[in-house]
């Protein structure tokens, strides 16, 4: 494990750091070279002597001294599947599957297993950028920062690769932010954010796709930046950072033959090569810098570009640069087209402020939106100086509340409690999972996936009501005293609700869906209570299941597409399917339930998990639109 947290101890910046050890073999992941490879960051696991000490000069700055890494003791176990007890799934991916386990030593510790397939890997021609983000995250955990998400170790079996990271169990930054934070605590995840950059960039990192979806909270409702797959290095950086990497590797076992029945994923160039490739167009729209858009270029510019986004986005509760027209898509052209609609608006600088925007906070993100990265408040003298610190962000008015506390920053309460749509006290529950197999391996991955489908399943089925029925009119009349949504559904009973992301383009509104007799299924905006819409039900609907959280319901003129917060897409088709097999049985055609089948059948796949995005640009967001 990597101690991320810092010295109070002071260091001069040209304290040198003196690296003792023994030459290692870098190793790989290729699955059969070790059948429980261990952790990448434990030197132990390798059969010669491994001895790393290490005074480390503050990469980051001078006020916020990193913490010298503390490696493990020579005789630490390594990690492999064995080691710990898959719970529950929390996240996916398109190639991976995020699950939520304990260590089987110490059942108090949770960790999040990032599950990779390797036959999606390979399908999707990621192999290169598996290895890469494996190796920046490694070198990122190394000189630890209080707010930036640790790999602690991988291994591999015959079909996955695990990467097992620090849990933060408190979800993303964005679900705290739907309507925009209090100017205080937009101003505390600013810095926190800021920190995190530093730390960074003083590494050669750019991060490249910062946005609130990849800002985790921890327990303590600090930040830890995540999601690493389109980080890129500095090539100035690479030599320095593979000599970092390679020392922390054990030598891979040679007694263990690779499997032929095995999917071989190793990366086809050399490891130094990896890193010097030609800029590439990665990102989110909303949040790209003109020169990641026109150029395929990214820099340190890029990610302070993203965080003047972010700002915006935490006073205002919107983006600054948004597409006008807001109607329903449904295709991938017009998609695109929206995309490059926001585009066009970032290269012309085209956005506005709201009238109640606060004027420091307008000030800096004016200081960072500049199409010239140099132009960039701090950018240049970052780039001049060694100190590793934006010193010229720092100064700026906005940030005014920190000064003086930047460096104890980590160790203070956040204004932010925890409530989001992850926290969950199971997490506390050490007694319910007693019972769980230990071990990853690909029987409990295929029955965490069955465990998710199967959970929706355990509800009451709706039966047709009847409302001359005592129960139906006694249900009715508890909802019109209780249900505040009552108003909206013409008298009908309620049958299923819930809080669903509507996406409209680029944007997705909360709303409030109310399945009813009748049928009906209506959508109400919950913080004004005013009935938005229906989606029209008949025995041609049908409901398509894209992953955990996401679905879409088909009708025979538009194409609606959902989000569930709380992950129960399955549950919401299901009970859609219900109704309209419930009011229109005879009209649910033979091929319909053929399609539902061979969707369930691609859902229940455990060796792809889930859809990979086709978009070039990843441009779903979540965030309320104005």
């Amino acid at each position: 494990m990597i101690d991320g947290g810092l010295q109070t101890t002071t260091a001069t910046p040209r304290m040198t750091r003196v690296v003792e050890a023994s030459v290692v073999k870098a190793e790989s992941l290729v699955p059969g070279d070790s059948p429980s490879v261990s952790s990448t960051i434990d030197p132990s696991a390798s059969s010669s002597p491994t001895t790393i000490t290490t005074t480390t000069t503050p990469v980051a700055n001078n006020s916020r001294i990193v913490k010298s890494p503390q490696q493990p003791s020579i005789n630490a176990p390594r990690l492999g599947p064995k080691d710990f007890i898959p719970l529950r799934i929390i996240g996916e991916g398109s190639f991976s599957t995020v699950v939520l386990a304990r260590m089987v030593k110490d059942t108090k510790t949770l960790e999040a297993c990032k599950v990779c397939s390797k036959e999606r890997i390979k399908k999707e021609g990621k192999v290169e950028a598996i290895f890469r983000e494996r190796d920046i995250m490694q070198y990122l955990s190394h000189y630890g920062s209080p707010f930036i998400i640790k790999l602690v170790g991988t291994f591999t079996d015959e079909w996955n690769l695990y990467f097992i990271m620090t849990y933060a169990r408190n979800g993303e930054l964005l679900d705290y932010m739907k309507h925009g934070l209090e100017p205080t605590a937009a101003t505390f995840y600013a810095a926190e954010i800021l920190l995190a950059l530093e730390h960074m960039h003083s590494l050669g990192v750019v991060h490249r796709d910062l946005k609130p979806e990849n800002i985790l909270l921890n327990e303590r409702m600090h930040i830890q930046i995540s999601d690493f797959g389109s980080a890129m290095v500095d090539p100035k950086r690479v030599t320095e950072m593979w000599k970092v990497i390679t020392r922390l590797r054990p030598t891979a076992s040679s007694t263990n033959e690779p499997s032929k029945s095995q999917p071989q994923v190793s990366p086809s160039s050399s490891p130094l090569n990896r890193y010097r490739r030609r800029g590439s167009f990665v990102g989110t729209a909303e949040y790209l810098s003109p020169e990641m858009w026109k150029e395929k270029k990214a820099s340190n510019a890029s990610d302070i570009w993203a965080l003047g986004v972010i700002v915006y986005q935490m006073t205002a509760g919107d983006f600054p640069f948004r597409d006008d027209d807001v109607s329903e898509i449904t295709t991938r052209q017009e998609r695109q087209v929206r995309e490059y609609r926001i585009i066009k608006k970032i290269e012309r600088l085209e956005y506005g402020f709201p009238d109640a925007f606060d004027p420091t906070a307008r000030d800096f993100v004016e200081s960072v939106l500049k199409p010239d990265p140099e132009e960039r408040l701090g950018v240049r003298e970052f780039n001049s100086s060694s100190d590793g610190m934006y010193r010229e962000i720092r100064r700026h008015p906005y940030f005014l509340s920190i000064t003086g506390r930047w460096e104890s920053l980590h160790e203070e309460v956040p204004p932010l409690s925890p409530g989001g749509p992850h926290d969950s006290e199971d997490d506390d529950d050490v007694e319910e999972f007693v019972n769980q197999e230990i071990g990853f391996n690909q029987r409990t991955i295929a029955r965490l996936t069955a465990s998710v489908i199967e959970d929706t399943k355990k509800g009451k089925r709706i039966e047709p009501p009847d409302p001359k029925d005592p129960e139906y009119q006694g249900r009715l009349s508890k909802q019109r005293v209780n249900n505040e949504y009552h108003r909206f559904v013409e008298d009908n009973l309620i049958l299923y609700q819930g809080l669903l992301d509507k996406k409209k383009g680029l944007f997705a509104r909360r709303r409030m869906f109310l399945l009813t007799t009748g049928p009906r299924l209506f959508y109400v905006d919950p913080d004004n209570k005013v009935l938005k819409g229906e989606v029209p039900l008949s025995g041609d609907i049908k409901c398509i299941i894209k992953s955990f959280s996401v679905f879409q319901v088909h009708t025979p003129g538009r194409i609606y597409f959902l989000e569930d917060p709380a992950k129960s897409a399955k549950a919401w088709c299901s009970k859609i399917d219900e109704i309209r097999d419930m009011y229109f049985p005879k009209l649910t055609t033979t091929s319909n339930n053929q399609q539902n089948n061979k969707n369930r059948t691609t859902r229940n796949n455990t060796s792809s998990f889930l859809p990979s995005p086709s978009s070039t640009i990843t441009t779903t967001t979540h965030a309320e639109s104005r």
